[in-house]
């Protein structure tokens, strides 16, 4: 029986001595209930699932419970409810008799054959699980608690709800069953810590709504699979909707038909919400009952609703409200079109040894391909520092340009050597850029430096010698005529010389120079004329021209970072691009002849 995409509904009739006819249409092969109220003149007729009239408790389980069983295995979350008015057989349907054997309710039938479909499994790992708890007056209480026979004398549970949306009850016990006779202990344990009380309908009426909840976690344990199947099945069986007049309660009872009536009231609300279409919110928090079964109602689960009625004149209102109420229960799933879904989680540890073994067997087939091809000596285990510091060697050998070439065996061995090259160069880079820091410094700090030497060839010959000692007359004239005949001798529109970018025209001068900046030559020619200027006028005669800061020719070294940039790319730094190319290409070969030969 496969699962149904909304709530499956099934009505029981509770056995009468004479039915009613005139009132009470049942026909068990269409599936179908007329009722006929003498206040209406039409008959009400109700379809559903599957209408069951007198019939026996197996026939019940085997009609409701098959997909809900395999379910539970699969990994498919179920829920089994028993609605309808006090007195109309939900507990009975639900828990049974103890009267005989065959009276068994749904629970205790479903236990046994969860733990027999385990055993036929024997491929499977299975843990089995169960909760027991009960809502009265609001209030939530664990049946399983190890609180002795006081019942509900221990804490009220509350009800938690994550990020996903998935419901816990904090403090709720939960106890693992290894056999099935752990199971039914749990069980009977709890169904006879349940609320009941004695009214006029029902000599042992149920006074809460009581769920028992099953959960099976399976998992193959031949290897076949790392993922774990989870589900939970809950088993509902809600108090019946009273009549205070019929039931002729008080005090405390007459208190706990108004707190059943009100959370029914609220489950009815829950589903007409549910089968409004474009309905955003559902009042799931309108009562304990509706928040606990939110998942039952409007989630991950394979439902299956079994409405109790009395077929008798005297409750002929209570049975045409649970015939309606689950009319709107068949209507909402056939809106909300609820899926179930496998619960599939992956188990950590069966991951990590499904990797073991298939690394281990990926190694031995490598072992086999190697053997075939004549590389006995191929490793591929991690290098060893002998092995690091060969291959430290060799790429420093490679990108000195002492070795040529360099064999690869594996694809191992040529990320290795990949990473070393790249540690060697960047050793290479910092060498340089200190001993180049080095010589900025020795230049700045020594007092015969190139800059010095560039002040005094600047000087005219009549300058002094001495720092600050001013020069004679006669030698600034000496200097003046010896200027006139120099520029008489050239040509006459030979003005200043530019300024000689050593570094980029010359680069026969080597080193780094404080000198002129290229990208500031104009401002350079600019100074150089006006010293000349000075050097040339009567005024500065008398003058020390040290000051000028002018730079001749051959005297300065300049070096600029876009220039040098260029000249290593065209020098070293092309050599290295070739090198790095060929790691590549041989690195591209490699893979290519690895891929080649898993494939044979």
């Amino acid at each position: 029986m496969c699962a149904s995409p909304h709530v499956r509904t099934v009505i029981r009739t509770r056995p009468v001595t004479f039915l009613p006819v005139d009132l009470f249409c049942v026909d068990d092969e269409k599936d179908t209930i007329e009722v006929r109220s003498p206040s209406r003149e039409e008959a009400l007729s109700f379809r559903f699932d599957k209408v069951l009239h007198d019939v026996t408790q197996e026939t019940v389980y085997k009609e409701c419970v098959p997909s809900i069983l395999q379910g539970a295995v699969d990994g498919l979350n179920g829920s089994v409810m028993a609605y309808g008015q006090t007195g109309a057989g939900k507990t009975y349907t639900m828990f049974g008799s103890s009267h005989s054997y065959a009276s068994r309710g749904i629970i205790p039938r479903f236990i046994s054959d969860l733990f027999a479909l385990l055993e036929k499994q024997t491929e499977l790992e299975a843990s089995v699980f169960v909760s027991f708890c009960e809502i009265d007056s609001e209030l939530l209480f664990d049946l399983l608690a190890d609180s002795g026979l006081e019942g509900q004398t221990g804490t009220e549970l509350q009800i938690q709800e994550d990020a996903k949306g998935g419901l816990t009850v904090r403090g709720l016990t939960v106890r693992q069953c290894s056999n099935l006779e752990d199971a039914l202990n749990s069980y009977f344990w709890g169904a006879n810590l349940r609320s009941v009380s004695s009214h006029g309908i029902n000599p042992c009426s149920s006074r809460s709504h009581c769920i028992f909840t099953v959960y099976v976690h399976c998992k193959n344990n031949d290897g076949g699979g790392e993922g774990v199947k989870s589900s939970k099945i809950h088993f509902v069986d809600l108090a019946g909707c009273e009549r205070p007049k019929k039931t002729q309660g008080d005090g405390p009872l007459l208190k706990g038909t108004a707190f059943i009536n009100k959370s029914l009231s609220f489950l009815e609300m829950v589903v007409v919400a549910l089968g409004e279409k474009g309905r955003d919110h559902i009042p799931y928090r309108s009562s304990r009952l509706t928040h606990l079964l939110k998942d039952t109602l409007g989630g991950n689960s394979n439902t299956c609703l079994i409405a109790n009625i009395w077929p008798e004149k005297e409750h002929l209102e209570e049975t045409v409200s649970t015939l309606r109420f689950s009319q709107r229960m068949m209507r909402v799933y056939s809106c909300v079109a609820n899926k179930a879904v496998v619960n599939l989680t992956i188990d950590p540890l069966a991951l990590s040894k499904r990797l073991e073994k298939d690394v281990a067997r990926l190694r031995q087939e490598l072992q086999i391909t190697n053997s075939l091809m004549g590389r006995h000596t191929l490793s591929y285990d991690a290098s060893s520092p002998e092995e690091l510091e060969k291959m430290r060697k060799m790429a420093t050998q490679f990108l000195n340009g002492e070795q040529e070439a360099i064999q690869f065996t594996s694809v191992r061995q040529v990320e290795e050597l990949l990473q070393m090259m790249r540690s060697v160069f960047q050793e290479m880079a910092a060498t340089i850029r200190r001993e180049a820091a080095e010589a900025v410094s020795a230049a700045v700090s020594s007092p015969d430096s190139d800059v010095t030497g560039a002040q005094g060839a600047n000087e005219p010959a009549g300058a002094s010698k001495a720092k600050g000692t001013p020069a004679t007359p006669k030698a600034g004239k000496d200097q003046n005529k010896a200027n006139q005949q120099g520029s008489s001798q050239g040509s006459p529109q030979q003005g200043p010389k530019p300024v000689q970018k050593v570094g980029y025209e010359d680069p026969s001068v080597g080193g780094i120079s404080l000198g002129t900046d290229p990208d500031q030559s104009e401002i350079a020619v600019a100074d150089r004329q006006n010293g000349s200027r000075r050097a040339a006028s009567p005024q500065s005669n008398g003058e020390s021209v040290r000051g000028s800061g002018t730079a001749v020719p051959g005297s300065t070294r300049c070096w600029d970072r876009r220039e040098a940039y260029s000249q290593f790319r065209e020098t070293e730094g092309k050599e290295l691009s070739k090198i790095i190319r060929n790691l590549s290409q041989q690195q591209a070969q490699q893979k290519q002849q690895l891929k080649a030969i898993s494939k044979v």
